[in-house]
């Protein structure tokens, strides 16, 4: 099994059972969901005789952000065990090749699980008689979706990685999931300080909450489409309709923008992921997570940012107090902290205090 392709054709064949039960999970889900809702309705403000039309395929992008987060959780789990490691890195296969089979044949899964997914809603609403107002609607929100589902997987699969054990790597996909959106607040709290105002001068020219989670075109860029492309009002005369008003929303620069910065950030992480595999060492399984992306940066950055969007509140800076430290004993997994660990805690801390007390002198 030297090759990239047997190796792909094998692990392909072992993970096909994951692969078709999820697929019928998210199949289950998607039908019931898209069938059961009731997408037309009179409303009082619309004209006489006039309905208001919108389909319920919110859905497809909750379940694109899901199977794109477990599914490189699943890939990878077999890496965090010291007997599977050790097995598998023994291969007479290059690391490099097994990280990429790894990860295409994970991504493979989420596209053809979205792909079905999105027919199967495409079915039901027209066997529903649902109105499809662009024939090509599907496709594009389709391809936006599969983007923020391989940001969501990239992301992913570069952070669980470096993490040497399971719990590591899912605590770290949490934090790293709303991190960004309490950095923004950390900087829009230091920027109202500083200018007196609280909102921006020009929004569009920012990234702002919309772009701060590698969920956000999933959870932003996919619904501004989906308002744009599928919410109408109409007047049916016989067996003929006619659209008197579709909605439109202009999609806000700041999620074109989050779109192309966490592609950006995706193609830099799958990369990342496939490239430092080769460094991967069975002894540091199971062991203390020390790299750079995780605990002794995300801690101190945590804090910071939480504690700057308040730094008069004494409640709120005991409490991140105590999250950095148990944040640090399940790091260490122990209560001995080295020196760093005090001065990580530290300048969690004093560095948000010191902004607070600048703020307040000018």
């Amino acid at each position: 099994m030297t090759s990239f392709r047997k190796y792909f054709v094998y692990h392909f064949r072992s993970t096909f059972l994951r692969f078709v039960i999820i697929a019928v999970l998210a199949l289950l889900v998607v039908s019931v969901s898209v069938s059961v809702y009731d997408s037309t309705y009179y409303g009082k403000d619309l004209a006489m005789g006039a309905r208001y039309h919108d389909v319920n395929i919110s859905v497809l992008n909750t379940l694109a952000g899901i199977i794109s987060t477990v599914i490189p959780i699943l890939e990878l789990v077999p890496f965090k065990s010291k007997r599977n490691m050790d097995t598998m890195l023994f291969l007479p296969i290059d690391r490099r090749k097994m990280a990429a089979v790894h990860f295409l044949n994970g991504f493979i899964h989420v596209f053809l699980i979205n792909f079905v997914c999105f027919l199967a809603a495409f079915f039901i609403l027209i066997a529903n008689s649902a109105i499809i107002l662009y024939p090509w609607s599907f496709p594009l929100l389709f391809a936006v979706n599969l983007l923020g589902s391989f940001i969501v997987y990239s992301v992913t699969a570069f952070i669980f990685d470096r993490a040497n054990t399971t719990a590591d790597g899912i605590v770290w996909l949490v934090i790293y999931s709303f991190i960004g959106l309490v950095i923004f607040a950390s900087v829009r709290e230091i920027y109202g300080n500083v200018t007196g105002t609280f909102s921006y001068p020009k929004k569009g020219d920012f990234l702002i909450e919309s772009s701060m989670s590698p969920y956000s075109v999933l959870l932003f860029l996919c619904n501004s489409l989906h308002k744009n492309l599928f919410r109408l009002t109409y007047v049916r005369s016989g067996d003929s309709i006619e659209v008197i008003q579709s909605y439109r929303e202009n999609v806000d620069s700041p999620e074109i923008n989050g779109a192309i910065l966490w592609s950006e950030i995706a193609i830099a992480c799958a990369f990342g992921f496939i490239w430092l595999f080769k460094n991967k060492r069975p002894e540091e399984i199971g062991g203390i997570s020390s790299s750079p992306f995780g605990y002794k940066v995300l801690l101190p950055v945590t804090a910071i940012a939480v504690i700057n969007c308040d730094a008069d509140d004494i409640a709120l800076i005991a409490i991140m107090l105590v999250v950095m430290i148990v944040g640090y004993i399940i790091y260490r997994r122990s209560i001995r902290f080295k020196l760093w660990d005090y001065i990580s805690m530290a300048i969690g801390i004093l560095i948000p205090l010191a902004i607070g007390i600048t703020n307040s002198i000018y």
